[in-house]
């Protein structure tokens, strides 16, 4: 066997380097936008999902109130029903609907970037780093999910509940604005998954 480079594995110039990655913006932009749209008309479904953290049939919620009720004490409670929204822009539901839209787009899109940017970095592995690197291509999008899952699940509700309660005097009333909210969210979950 020889280890000279097969025809497609041969080295690209600059120029073939910047016309593969220009392909593979196109085919991840596609991809995005065909999913922005279609959770962009699932508004009630996406935003069901957004605010669900703040529901007191939310799982986590669910959870602690049963764990509470169980130990005897209101401390372990999360009371999310609290938590007031409010808009105070003109476009500003208009902009959580995009947002949500967008957000979404990106986790679901994101497997198919990893594995779009694996293939633009495969031809350059030797053989045995191409093996070995598989698994990671594979098992991050797993722990991606998994982690935005527990930021969601577990995080998002401590957070909100903290936060959304919190007072340094009786004087000042919480009432937060759907923007923070959701900006709360996101953050608390992409910090776990990343």
């Amino acid at each position: 066997m020889s280890n000279q480079p097969t025809h497609d594995e041969a080295e690209m110039t600059f120029g073939e380097h910047l016309d593969e990655v220009r392909k593979i913006l196109v085919r991840v932009a596609i991809i995005f936008t065909l999913l922005f749209i279609v959770l962009f008309s699932m508004k009630g479904i996406v935003l069901d999902i957004v605010f669900a953290p703040i529901r007191e049939t939310f799982p986590t919620n669910q959870f602690f109130a049963w764990l509470a009720k169980v130990l005897g004490t209101e401390a372990l409670d999360i009371n999310p029903e609290n938590v007031e929204l409010f808009n105070n822009k003109m476009a500003g539901q208009f902009l959580l609907h995009i947002k949500s839209s967008v957000v979404g787009a990106f986790i679901i899109a994101f497997p198919y970037l990893i594995w779009e940017l694996w293939l633009f970095v495969k031809p350059a592995l030797p053989p045995h780093q191409r093996k070995r690197s598989i698994r990671y291509v594979l098992e991050t999008p797993i722990w991606f999910v998994m982690g935005l899952l527990f930021g969601y699940y577990i995080i998002s509700p401590l957070a909100i509940n903290f936060l959304g309660n919190y007072q340094v005097s009786d004087q000042i009333s919480n009432i937060i604005d759907v923007s923070s909210f959701m900006t709360t969210v996101i953050s608390v979950s992409f910090a776990a998954a990343v």
